[in-house]
C-alpha cells in the first residue's frame, strides 16, 4: 500500500482499489493490553484481585480472550504460566495459593479441565474455537447424542 486516498487504496504499482474504509496499522511496540496486566502473573490470573491466589480456569477465560484479540503472546505466556496446577494424571488443579505454596482448593475440577482444553486450542488455532468450523456439523440434524473418545485407563480411574 502506496497511499489511503479517498475512497481508495493506492498500490506502489499506481492500481486504486475501491475502499470505504481503511485502517492501516504498523509498528513493532507491544500492545498496550500486555502494560495493562498485572506484572506479578508468573502463577496465572489471580481469580480475586486483592488476594493471593490463582486459578487455573479463570487464567484459561483470559487466554480465550487475548486468542481473541490476537494477543496470542501473552495468551501464551499466561498459559504456560498456569501449567503448574497440572497433576500427574493429566488433570489440573482449581487453583493455587502461592505465598503458602499450596494447592487449594483441594480439587482437581472439570470446568478447569474444560478451560485448559479450550485455551490449548484456542492457542493452537483449532478450527472451532472462535467460529473457523462447526465441530458438531456432522451430527445428525436434531441428535442429542455426542460421542466423545477418551483414554479407557483414565476414563476407568476416574469412574470407578
Amino acid at each position: 500500500v502506496a497511499e489511503a486516498a479517498p475512497g481508495c487504496v493506492v498500490l506502489a504499482d499506481g492500481t486504486a482499489i475501491p475502499s470505504q474504509t481503511v485502517l492501516w496499522s504498523a509498528g513493532v511496540q507491544a500492545a498496550p493490553l500486555a502494560a495493562m496486566l498485572p506484572a506479578e502473573r508468573a502463577h496465572g490470573v489471580r481469580c480475586v484481585s486483592d488476594r493471593p491466589w490463582v486459578t487455573g480456569a479463570e487464567t484459561c477465560e483470559l487466554v480465550l480472550a487475548l486468542c481473541a484479540l490476537g494477543e496470542r503472546g501473552l495468551a501464551a505466556e499466561l498459559f504456560a504460566a498456569v501449567q503448574h496446577l497440572r497433576h500427574d494424571d493429566g488433570s489440573y488443579w482449581t487453583g493455587y495459593v502461592y505465598p503458602d505454596d499450596a494447592r487449594w482448593p483441594q480439587e482437581r475440577t472439570t470446568w478447569t479441565a474444560g478451560a485448559m482444553l479450550l485455551a490449548a486450542a484456542a492457542l493452537a488455532g483449532e478450527p472451532g474455537v472462535f467460529g473457523a468450523a462447526d465441530p458438531l456439523a456432522d451430527l445428525a440434524p436434531g441428535s442429542d447424542e455426542l460421542i466423545v473418545a477418551c483414554d479407557a485407563d483414565v476414563c476407568a480411574a476416574q469412574h470407578s
